[in-house]
C-alpha cells in the first residue's frame, strides 16, 4: 500500500493539473517499464472500462466490457509535466477506441503478428467497494453470492494493478520467474514518489532524471552486488596456469565442441607458438595481432603471446579486410596469428609476417 501521506500528495498533484491519479501512475509505470527494460521508448497495456462510449443502456448490460489497448511514452523526450498531460490526451484519445480489438491495434503498428505488441499490463482499478470474497452481499446485488474469486491471471509476463482506494492506493505485481513483485512496487512507489516531488518543487525535471531506483536498491545494485572482490596473491596468469601444468597435466584445459585439450597438450602448443614468435622479433610489450574464429587455437595463441611478453589485439574475424588491414596497422602489430583459411582473403591487406596455426 503506498504510504498515506504520498497518495494524499498524488491527488493534490493530479488536482493541480486537471488530472486523474490514474494519469501519474501511467507516466509513473512508463518510467519503471523504461528502467527495467534499458531502454527509453516504452509500450505497456492499459485496461479501459468499455462502458464509456458502449451506447445507451450500456450500464444494464451484465459482464465484462473490459479491453486492452496499448500506451507508448519516450520518457527520455519530455519533462515530468509534458509526460503527464501527454499521457492524459493518449489515454483520453484511448476512450474512442475502447472497443477496438487488440488484434486491430497490432496490425495498425506494423509490427508483425508474431510478435507481441507489449509484454506489461497496467490495470487501475477503483475498489473502494471491493470486500471480502466469499461475503454474500459482494456486489451489492440481492439475491447474488459470489462462488469463487480467483486471483488475477493475465497471459502477459508483468502485469501491474493499482487499486484506488478512494483515499490511498494499494499496489500489487504479478510477475514471472525469476522477476520480483516486490522489486517492482517498490519501484512504482519510488517513481511516484519522486514523480510528485519533482511536480511540486521543479516540473521542469526531465522524466528520465527520476531515478527508479530507491537509494537502498541502488546500493544494492551499485555496491553490494558488485562487491565480488577476493584477494588474488602476486602471480599472474600465467603462473596459475602453470600451477596447473604442474600439478595435473592430464586436466581438461578447453573443451570446443568435440574438442578436448588436457593443460599439458595446451602447454605444449603455447610453447611451440611462443618460439614461433620469438623468432619473429615478438618480445615485451611488442604487439600481435589476432585474427581467429572462437576455438582451441584461439586460447594457444593468446597463452603464446603472453609467454613471450607481448600484447594480443584480438580483430573480429567478419569485418571487411580492409578493416583488419586497418587495425592491425593502427596497432604497430609485429606480426598476426591467425589460421590459413582466412590468409590472403581477409588478410590480404597485412602487411606484416602472418604465423599460421
Amino acid at each position: 500500500r503506498v504510504d498515506d501521506g504520498l497518495a494524499g500528495r498524488v491527488r493534490e498533484q493530479a488536482r493541480g493539473l486537471g488530472v486523474s491519479p490514474a494519469t501519474l501512475f501511467h507516466v509513473a509505470w512508463a518510467r519503471v517499464l523504461a528502467g527495467l527494460a534499458g531502454r527509453s521508448d516504452v509500450v505497456f497495456g492499459t485496461l479501459l472500462l468499455g462502458r464509456m462510449n458502449a451506447g445507451r443502456g450500456a450500464d444494464r448490460v451484465p459482464g465484462p466490457f473490459m479491453n486492452t489497448l496499448p500506451v507508448r511514452m519516450d520518457v527520455a523526450d519530455t519533462d515530468v509535466v509534458g509526460a503527464v498531460r501527454a499521457m492524459q490526451a493518449q489515454l483520453a484519445g484511448l476512450l474512442v477506441h475502447e472497443h477496438a480489438p487488440l488484434a486491430l491495434a497490432q496490425k495498425a503498428s506494423g509490427v508483425p503478428a508474431s510478435a507481441p505488441l507489449f509484454t506489461s499490463l497496467l490495470n487501475y482499478r477503483h475498489s473502494a467497494r471491493r470486500v471480502p470474497s466469499g461475503d454474500p452481499k459482494s456486489g451489492g446485488t440481492a439475491g447474488l453470492t459470489v462462488l469463487s474469486a480467483a486471483e488475477d491471471r493475465t497471459n502477459y509476463p508483468v502485469t501491474v494493478s493499482v487499486d484506488d482506494l478512494g483515499d490511498g492506493f494499494g499496489l500489487k505485481a504479478d510477475v514471472v520467474d525469476p522477476g520480483d513483485p516486490e522489486l517492482v512496487c517498490g519501484a512504482i512507489q519510488t517513481v511516484i514518489e519522486a514523480l510528485v516531488a519533482a511536480l511540486e518543487a521543479a516540473p521542469e525535471t526531465p522524466l528520465y532524471e527520476v531515478d527508479p531506483l530507491s537509494p537502498l536498491d541502488r546500493e544494492r545494485v551499485v555496491t553490494d552486488w558488485n562487491d565480488t572482490g577476493v584477494v588474488v596473491g602476486g602471480v599472474s596468469v600465467l603462473g596459475l596456469f602453470g600451477e596447473v601444468v604442474g600439478r595435473d597435466r592430464g586436466a581438461v584445459a578447453v573443451v570446443c565442441g568435440d574438442e578436448r585439450v588436457s593443460y599439458g597438450e595446451l602447454d605444449v602448443r603455447s610453447d611451440r607458438l611462443a618460439g614461433v614468435l620469438a623468432g619473429l622479433g615478438v618480445g615485451v610489450e611488442s604487439v600481435v595481432g589476432v585474427v581467429l574464429e572462437r576455438s582451441v587455437d584461439l586460447v594457444v595463441a593468446l597463452l603464446a603471446v603472453w609467454k613471450v611478453g607481448g600484447v594480443y589485439v584480438p580483430v573480429d574475424v567478419e569485418v571487411p579486410a580492409e578493416r583488419v588491414g586497418w587495425v592491425v596497422g593502427d596497432a604497430g602489430a609485429v606480426c598476426v596469428v591467425s589460421c590459413r583459411g582466412l590468409v590472403g582473403g581477409l588478410l590480404g591487406g597485412v602487411s606484416v609476417p602472418v604465423v599460421c596455426v
